[in-house]
């Protein structure tokens, strides 16, 4: 076995941007899953696309993205600034699927169902490189990942631990409320939660299905993926941007 190599304790920022809703959503047949995957992929890379360049993606983890921050300059403010910006990056690539989308299986019915809930904590991890994958480990790793499992009765929020609220500076929400959380081995967190209203004009109820080359480009990408992804690829080389 590999020794770990260049590990070194950092503070730093722990992020974790989770798909709410996403167990009932995997939960078809094969072509459904299928769907439900690459609709999930999409948004997944969306919140990507929108993380600053401090904000490191570490780890995919099914229905989220854990990406860290080291702490520095005017850190936690760009995080509570990434954070927020986050939703508006899964809203924007939500609505695009809903109205592009021209196929009625189960999956694609239900994008307007999935949202997004992002948690933050501040502290001390390993960061190590293993071969070619880099690795967090640590305490307060697992902690950030333990405030997955809360009590807040919203599908769709910002929840940052007390270390790293305290980080924000001003940028955090301004609706941000006090939230303690018990848990097992690990005692009281406290923490701060935001609600993030959602604009209903983003996403109308009723929706006609696509037409025209956005009716082809979806049922083109989505025909794709039911090959692709068995295989462990996301899209043809060459696609480019074909994702509706």
């Amino acid at each position: 076995m590999g020794a770990a190599m260049d590990q070194k304790e950092i503070d730093t920022f722990l992020v974790l941007a989770d798909i709410s809703g996403y167990t009932d959503f995997m939960s078809f047949n094969r072509q459904e899953i299928t769907h439900a995957q690459h609709v999930v992929s999409a948004l997944i890379e969306a919140v990507l696309d929108a993380a600053p360049d401090n904000l490191i993606a570490n780890k995919l983890e099914g229905d989220a993205i854990f990406l860290h921050a080291p702490d520095g300059q005017d850190a936690g403010r760009k995080v509570a600034q990434a954070a927020v910006r986050f939703f508006d990056a899964f809203d924007d690539k939500r609505r695009q699927m809903v109205l592009t989308n021209a196929c009625p299986c189960r999956a694609c019915a239900r994008i307007r169902l999935l949202d997004l809930k992002v948690l933050v904590h501040f502290g001390r991890a390993l960061l190590y490189r293993l071969k070619r994958f880099e690795e967090l480990s640590g305490f307060d790793v697992v902690l950030a990942h333990r405030l997955l499992k809360n009590s807040v009765p919203s599908r769709r929020y910002l929840l940052a631990s007390r270390p790293a609220w305290e980080r924000f500076a001003d940028a955090g929400p301004e609706n941000a409320r006090a939230h303690n959380e018990a848990y097992e081995g690990v005692g009281m967190i406290e923490s701060m939660v935001a609600l993030i209203p959602a604009d209903p004009a983003l996403l109308p109820d009723d929706v006609a299905p696509a037409r025209g080359w956005a009716r082809l480009k979806d049922i083109a990408v989505k025909h794709a993926a039911e090959f692709l992804f068995p295989l462990g690829l996301r899209k043809p080389p060459g696609w480019g941007d074909l994702n509706p």
